[in-house]
């Protein structure tokens, strides 16, 4: 994200102040630092579990900050992409795709049954994004294509996560409390690391230690009728698993609170803040209309915050993704006002199909109808590229949702 400095120039002053601080807390707020040497002590976890499995996105950082302090627990890491089977004989290390199953994923499911259903006791659990895609072992009447198709619809439609989540949670084994099913009749201690808001936590990875009320069978038919799905087979599935008396859910972090952390670091530089906030289900296009409205009601200075996945309903897969797709759209309702800085950034790293997020601002000079003509196209990845506007791809071992940061400079000028 060095591209960013070619900016600090006295039109952007507080945009060279305020940068650092949110690149800073996103380096701190890092899953590595979410143990510490007494953190199962803390969450009333008094017998050594017996295994611990790490699942997720940042399924390989969690491990890392865990064993610095808790080195001998036989551990199974299954994260997402492409990495180095540094297995050794009390860890296993497994890799799948995302965000769309695949065989891997299917036998690295049955690999992760066998670990849990072999010497079963008390099980940690460490979750974050991207669990969904790994815990791919379809339902009785549904095929691996049939799931991948059905996903993908999904995800091009512009559901929100939580619908997606509610899908996915009825055509899986593992997901919708599967999992928690296979502990008992043992307890489970389980830690979130967060890519969704608010009380949704126990849904981050389609849910798979259950403990909540849901008609899934119901509710899943809808959500497939409302996008006009149609599946080859009746779910099977009529409820979330409940949770286990004596088991816990706890969320250890999220995209509130990094952005919260970075509220307070601004404000302690005596940097004027506003955090925005958006239910679930908004979309990228009604989010650059409400920071229009911001900015028009502040005469600046003024940094304003917020955070989620805005939905974006993609119909061609353009080089670009949800943070680049806003970065336009900010600028075609923004274009008019003056010495603005705006900045989308994925904290896993990877926007959709293009870089690691964009950034945009007042001093932009576009040709005509290239902002309009990349947004119908979805390729807005490609137009930042094409302006040095582009955070490189990245796995940056973390997910806590997308951010936003838009920084309004002296209005005068």
């Amino acid at each position: 994200m060095k591209n960013i400095r070619v900016l600090y120039d006295k039109k952007f002053e507080m945009t060279s102040l305020v940068m650092p601080i949110v690149f800073e807390s996103l380096r701190d707020c890092h899953p590595e630092n979410a143990s510490s040497e007494g953190l199962l002590e803390y969450y009333g976890v008094t017998k050594q579990p017996k295994k611990a499995v790490f699942i997720g996105k940042c399924a390989t950082s969690l491990y890392s900050g865990f064993r610095k302090f808790y080195k001998n627990i036989p551990s199974f890491v299954y994260s997402v992409g492409e990495g180095k089977d540094c297995s050794t004989k009390t860890t296993i290390f497994k890799y799948g795709s995302h965000p769309l199953p695949s065989r891997k994923n299917v036998q690295c499911c049955k690999d992760l049954v066998k670990f849990l259903e072999k010497d079963k006791g008390d099980t940690l659990f460490f979750i974050s994004g991207g669990t969904s895609s790994l815990l791919c072992l379809p339902e009785e009447g549904f095929t691996l294509k049939e799931i991948s198709r059905i996903e993908k619809n999904l995800l091009l439609s512009g559901a929100p996560i939580k619908e997606i989540n509610i899908v996915r949670m009825a055509l899986s084994k593992l997901r919708g409390g599967g999992i928690a099913e296979i502990v008992k009749p043992f307890n489970f201690y389980a830690f979130i690391w967060c890519d969704v808001n608010g009380k949704d936590y126990k849904m981050v990875g389609s849910a798979p230690l259950g403990g909540f009320k849901l008609d899934l069978k119901n509710e899943a038919q809808k959500i497939l009728s409302k996008y006009n799905i149609n599946i080859n087979s009746p779910i099977a599935q009529k409820f979330v698993k409940k949770e286990k008396r004596g088991s816990k859910v706890i969320k250890l972090f999220d995209g509130e609170s990094l952005i919260n952390q970075i509220s307070i670091r601004l404000k302690g530089r005596e940097i004027k803040t506003k955090i925005l906030k958006f239910k679930e289900g908004t979309t990228a296009e009604e989010v650059a209309k409400a920071i229009l409205m911001s900015v028009k009601k502040t005469n600046g200075p003024m940094v304003f915050l917020g955070n989620g996945e805005f939905i974006v309903n993609v119909k061609k897969e353009g080089f670009g993704g949800r943070c680049s797709h806003l970065c336009l759209l900010v600028y075609r309702y923004l274009k008019e006002e003056k010495n603005w800085f705006f900045s989308a950034i994925a904290t896993d790293g990877k926007d959709g199909n293009g870089g690691g997020g964009g950034f945009i601002h007042s001093k932009c000079s576009f040709e005509e109808n290239e902002i309009e003509k990349h947004l119908a196209n979805f390729s807005s990845g490609k137009l930042l590229k094409k302006y040095n506007l582009l955070y490189e791809r990245s796995d940056s071992g973390n997910n806590l949702r997308d951010i936003f940061v838009l920084v309004v400079e002296k209005k005068s000028g």
